[in-house]
């Protein structure tokens, strides 16, 4: 119930907020067998939800709804049909105008019994809705259905009910045997004493009076037709009238030996067409054991094809696996560079700390020069003004030198260092573009494995469409086989009315011994030439029945397994299918990953080229600084030097701001790739959980598909066991019986045989009972 409650689709209306929009039908099939007499009892329980009709005005329905609110109106329109016909007894009742209708065929007008519940609304607004409902439940209340157990009975219950009505045909046959001796007796002008005279106590305790149908024929009938016989025999020489109805009594039954003839030569007839039936059956059975081999082999090409993609998948599942390990290798390589990093940043403070110092240096120095300068021009001008000689010398240049070339070796250090960043760079580009190959070639294998996938459900497709041909041809010979067994107790029940027939006729006929023996003769003529090959050819009709319905039931067992295993490659291709969404959604993470990286790299090339180019201004500023100091020391202008050192000063801050600035932004990309790197760490596990999932759930259904196996070869060898004991129980019955199936008398007369019509009677024999 809760399986169909989740198939029923239900949607919001204007009337309801949740409205059914399908009829529900629950269905429970019961049968009891009785463990004494194995009497088996049947029955069905229908649930069924009719989804009540709306106005499409109220509902406000549109699209799909409206579509659906039509099928269910016109369900119940076809519904309300059957009613009227069932009510008005009609001829045709309109069952197969609706699949609800079919369904329900039985509760409706069959063997069953119907409670049907209406729920209406009271408001004015829902009159018209609610008058036609009630209406529709008073039509449905008018049904009158006739209810009786439905039993089915075994073989052993219909040899014992056939037995006792044979007991009872044989009571009665006695019965009207001794009335006709009686009757006999009376027309010849004897006096029936009244102790031997029929009562209605005989036919009310026919045990008591007349006993078994062979006392009745022995003991009462016999003394009473021997008198009877005698003057027929005495008066039949003296009577010529007599002997002409004796011989008009011999044509008639030379008339009733020539029907007999053609009954015997119709039944050849059919039993010819018969064999023709049966050639033709098991020419079809065997065509569709071919199919059904083919079949099998079609589902074993599918089995090593879905192995295949379950291959290719664990193939991928173990290459995710290698770019996993790639990707933690990355990930230390990344830290790696972090530290270099960190390293390289400490290595610029440290520089930024140097140069700090050497700024300090050089405006200390600077500053000494220019006193010392001061102090060497005023002893220059007073020796100039003393002596008349100009010739300074400058003492200070060695230090200034010294100090630029360890400014030098800083700036070298500072780009030897890039170079090498730039080196690292690059092998990281490198290994980027290798991942993006990797990547590229699981999408290539990942594309293959969603065509084969797209192949085995094609293939699944046509299996499917072939099972359900074979399935229709099956259920045509089980509806052929169905007629061939009605033709066969048709032919069991004439059988046996003529067997009954032959009876009487041998007791009616008892007033002339000499036609009873010419009778019995030409009946055993006729039927020992046709009794042997009659009952020949039966034996091999229900020999081939057999056999077909033997073959019937494998092809049954045998569509139930392609049945099982179609919904386990089902369930194995939808596995599949999400393992390949999930390799896609991780593949689509990997490229926004790798994405990052790249625009990480760009960022890292700009940041190399702006250090470049700040190694490059620097270098500049050197010679700048060094032609600016050379320049002064040669000037010693005390004007030039004030102009120029906060301009030089306010440059060098500048670029030393833009050299921050870079670094900054170059610590925020480093920390997102750190970011990203943890990310990846976190769902590398989670894949792992995943992946490991996947192969066990694959095992679970490996497993699944054994035991189904197992099960199934279980069941069908405690079939074939049932059918055995089934047949060694017919055979032992046969044998135990084998004359139940022939009329009594001394010719034994087959079943085939089919009665002609109304036999004539001879003149003066009274008519039967």
């Amino acid at each position: 119930i809760q399986k169909g409650r989740q198939n029923c689709h239900v949607t919001a209306t204007n009337m309801n907020a949740v409205s059914s929009r399908s009829h529900r039908v629950f269905m429970i099939k019961i049968k009891r067998t009785n463990t004494e007499d194995q009497q088996t009892l049947f029955g069905k329980l229908h649930l069924v939800d009719l989804a009540g009709s709306e106005k499409v005005s109220k509902t406000g329905a549109e699209g799909v709804t409206l579509d659906e609110a039509k099928m269910i109106n016109k369900s119940l329109s076809t519904l309300g049909n059957v009613i009227n016909a069932l009510v008005e007894n009609n001829a045709y009742v309109p069952y197969r105008d609706s699949k609800l209708t079919r369904i329900l065929q039985e509760s409706l007008g069959g063997n069953a019994k119907t409670t049907m519940l209406i729920c209406c609304s009271p408001a004015s607004y829902n009159a018209a809705e609610t008058k036609s409902t009630l209406m529709f439940g008073v039509r449905a209340k008018t049904i009158k259905n006739s209810v009786a157990q439905q039993i089915q009975l075994t073989a052993e219950e219909w040899q014992r009910r056939y037995e006792i009505e044979k007991a009872k045909n044989e009571k009665l046959l006695g019965i009207v045997a001794s009335l006709r001796a009686e009757l006999v007796r009376w027309r010849q002008g004897e006096r029936v004493e009244a102790d031997e005279q029929v009562t209605d106590a005989d036919f009310e305790a026919p045990d008591s009076a007349v006993g078994t149908p062979a006392a009745a024929g022995g003991s009462s009938a016999a003394p009473i037709l021997q008198p009877a016989s005698l003057p027929s025999r005495t008066s039949a020489s003296d009577d010529p009238n007599k002997v002409e109805e004796l011989y008009a009594e011999l044509d008639l039954k030379d008339e009733e030996i020539n029907k007999l003839q053609q009954a015997i030569s119709k039944l050849e007839n059919q039993l010819k067409q018969q064999d023709e039936m049966s050639k033709k059956f098991k020419a079809e059975n065997d065509s569709m054991f071919n199919d059904l081999t083919r079949i099998q082999g079609e589902n074993e090409a599918s089995k090593a094809e879905v192995k295949e993609v379950l291959q290719a998948l664990e193939e991928l599942a173990m290459s995710y696996d290698q770019k996993n390990n790639e990707l933690s290798e990355k990930v230390q390589e990344n830290e790696t560079l972090q530290e270099e990093l960190q390293r390289q940043r400490a290595a610029d403070s440290v520089k930024e700390g140097q140069l700090q110092e050497l700024r300090d240096t050089v405006s200390t120095s600077k500053k000494k020069q220019v006193e010392m300068m001061n102090s060497l021009l005023k002893e220059l001008a007073e020796l100039a003004d003393s002596l008349g000689i100009v010739s300074p010398s400058f003492c200070g240049a060695d230090k200034i030198e010294e100090e630029f070339t360890v400014l030098r070796l800083n700036i070298s250090k500072m780009k030897s260092e890039a170079v090498s960043l730039r080196s690292h760079v690059d092998h990281l580009q490198g290994e980027r573009t290798s991942d993006s190959g990797r990547v590229k070639k699981a999408e290539a294998e990942l594309g293959d494995a969603k065509l084969k996938l797209k192949e085995a459900e094609t293939r699944v497709e046509t299996l499917t469409a072939r099972i359900g041909e074979i399935e229709q041809e099956r259920n045509q010979q089980e509806a052929q086989l169905d007629r061939v067994n009605a033709e066969l107790s048709e032919l069991r029940t004439k059988d046996q009315m003529l067997a009954q027939m032959l009876e009487e006729r041998g007791v009616s006929a008892a007033n002339s011994e000499e036609l009873k023996t010419k009778m019995d003769k030409m009946l055993e003529t006729i039927v020992k030439s046709q009794s042997s090959q009659l009952t020949d050819e039966i034996h091999k009709l229900r020999d081939d029945l057999h056999e077909r319905q033997r073959k019937l039931e494998e092809l049954k067992e045998e569509n139930t397994h392609l049945n099982y295993l179609n919904t386990q490659i089902s369930e194995s291709k939808a596995e599949a299918e999400k393992r390949a969404e999930d390799l896609t959604a991780r593949i689509s993470v990997l490229e926004r990953k790798a994405e990052r990286h790249e625009q990480a790299r760009q960022d890292l090339q700009g940041l190399e080229d702006t250090v470049l180019k700040e190694l490059r201004t620097l270098h500049q500023l050197r010679k700048l600084f060094v032609q600016d100091l050379q320049q002064r020391i040669k000037k010693s202008g005390d004007l030039d030097e004030k102009d120029e050192e906060p301009s030089g000063s306010l440059a060098q801050k500048q670029k030393i701001l833009f050299l921050e600035k870079n670094l900054d932004s170059l610590t925020n990309v480093h920390k997102q790739l750190v970011r990203d790197n943890a990310d990846l760490r976190c769902e590398v596990p989670k894949m792992e959980k995943r992946l490991k999932a996947t192969a066990q759930r694959v095992k679970d259904l490996e497993s699944a598909l054994k035991e189904a196996k197992e099960s199934a070869m279980r069941d069908r060898k405690r079939y074939q066991a049932e059918v055995d004991r089934i047949k060694e129980m017919v055979i032992k019955n046969k044998n135990a019986n084998p004359g139940g199936r022939l009329g009594g008398g001394g010719a034994k007369i087959p079943k085939k045989i089919i009665g002609g019509g109304g036999q004539p009677r001879p003149a003066g024999a009274s008519p039967m009972v």
